[in-house]
């Protein structure tokens, strides 16, 4: 109960407070700042109450974050606001100012209130301050292509006037965020494609972009590290110069598709080819079809580059990784101990089908095997797993490597500390699979291969 109290007494205070603010912006009101006049780092602070920790004065636990010099923060126009997200939301904007090209006058507005609360907008605002913090601190020089000595500024529309009551601000931010798939949608790639494929291969291009950036410990961009969150621009940007990708994710999505020839009318489709629910959804098979296409270039060729890009890396095995996927989508009978293994360890995340991390290695030691000439066997392929003793879950001993030592751009876990368990990608997904039918006719068919001890399988689509 006495938490219960201090908590209303809390709030009563901050709204009392609240209350007690002078009117500034008494009508709504726009003002731009553009490229002739910018939103300069001083405004920023100005509209959001900024206030640093002294020597004189201390925050102890009272702040809000600390900033690229290690001060604490406080935000006097931001008491009422949504949490504060710093690398979620705030770092990637400090990413896209400091690549000044990546930010444009795109029409959104920050929003202020009547008394000067920033309703909308802490983000960037605070983004700004310290993507000027980093331009001025030690790194600095790693910016200066893109600012030479000109203070990082925001080209903006500040909204100032809006009321600051709850109801105001509920409906603010309810749309739904723009993902990168919708901005793929528009880009042009898939252009030529009809609206539902245009808008089914965008979604696959968004997971090998993900997939893609973490397996190939893309943090990196003109030299300089990343976290791992990306922002649309840097997405983009990494398309841009690595296009093949573009042109191995429309060669799986097509080859994915279903037979259709020789379908008498009513007749139910046969499964799609790749995107079985034991296999890896679309988008990491692309980026591991790319990967294994470039798996002889010499890695530090690349990684040492100063634009790492396609023209960096050596394709020689382009050709054999399309055969490969080629292959394996019409399960010919070479590549038949991939599905072989993938059935025989179903049930190894204890639900009944192969963690995608698992279904990745696989796929990864049989064209490790193949593309040198070997044989390819059950044994040889299925990685080694260990099991969790504490929820019996099976995971990777080691994670496989696309390419040999120094070879390609797949780095692994071994040489990127940010490469997560969890990032092979989620099962096939309802835009790859058509149906549940297929799934189970898929799941059929897979088991039909196991049970066949001659690796000959019934499905007449096999």
């Amino acid at each position: 109960m006495p938490a219960i109290k201090s908590a209303k007494t809390a709030a009563a205070k901050q709204a009392k407070e609240l209350k007690a603010r002078p009117v500034i912006y008494p009508t709504p009101d726009c003002r731009l700042f553009d490229a002739e006049k910018p939103l300069t780092v001083q405004e920023a602070k100005d509209y959001l109450g900024w206030e640093e920790e002294t020597e004189e004065i201390k925050f102890g636990k009272d702040f809000l974050f600390k900033d690229k010099n290690g001060k604490k923060i406080r935000l006097h126009n931001n008491p009422n606001n949504r949490p504060f997200y710093m690398r979620e939301a705030c770092e990637p904007i400090i990413r896209t100012l400091l690549y000044r090209a990546d930010w444009k006058l795109n029409g959104e507005t920050i929003i202020i209130g009547k008394t000067g609360l920033v309703e909308n907008g802490q983000h960037q605002l605070v983004a700004l301050v310290l993507a000027e913090q980093v331009r001025t601190g030690e790194d600095g020089a790693k910016w200066r292509k893109f600012w030479k000595d000109e203070p990082i500024t925001l080209q903006k529309f500040v909204v100032t006037g809006i009321d600051e009551d709850q109801a105001t601000i509920d409906t603010m931010d309810t749309c739904k965020p723009r993902s990168l798939a919708d901005v793929l949608y528009r880009s042009g790639y898939f252009a030529n494609l009809d609206m539902a494929k245009r808008e089914q291969i965008s979604k696959v291009m968004e997971r090998a972009l993900k997939f893609a950036w973490k397996r190939t410990g893309h943090f990196m961009r003109n030299n300089v590290w990343l976290d791992t969150v990306r922002t649309h621009p840097e997405s983009m940007d990494w398309l841009k110069r690595h296009p093949k990708l573009v042109e191995a994710v429309k060669f799986v999505y097509d080859e994915n598709q279903p037979d259709k020839t020789g379908r008498e009318p009513g007749e139910a489709l046969p499964p799609p080819k790749i995107a079985f629910r034991n296999s890896v959804g679309l988008g990491v098979a692309a980026t591991l079809y790319y990967l294994m296409g470039c798996s002889a270039t010499e890695r530090d060729d690349y990684y040492t580059s100063e634009a790492p890009s396609d023209k960096k890396l050596n394709w020689s095995n382009w050709d054999k990784a399309t055969e490969f996927w080629t292959l394996f989508a019409n399960n010919e009978k070479t590549l038949r101990p991939i599905r072989e293994a993938l059935a025989s360890i179903v049930g190894a995340d204890g639900e009944g089908k192969v963690a995608p991390a698992i279904a990745c290695a696989v796929l990864i030691n049989a064209w490790n095997q193949w593309v040198d000439g070997g044989k390819l066997t059950v044994k040889n392929i299925t990685p080694k797993l260990v099991q969790n003793p504490e929820d019996q879950s099976w995971k990777l001993a080691e994670k496989p490597v696309i390419g040999g030592e120094g070879k390609g751009i797949d780095l692994g876990e071994s040489k990127n500390d940010h490469y997560g368990d969890d990032d092979e990608e989620e099962e096939a997904t309802e835009e790859e699979v058509e149906s549940t039918k297929e799934e189970i006719q898929s799941e059929a068919a897979m088991a039909a291969v196991s049970a066949n001890g001659d690796g000959e399988t019934t499905d007449e689509n096999g």
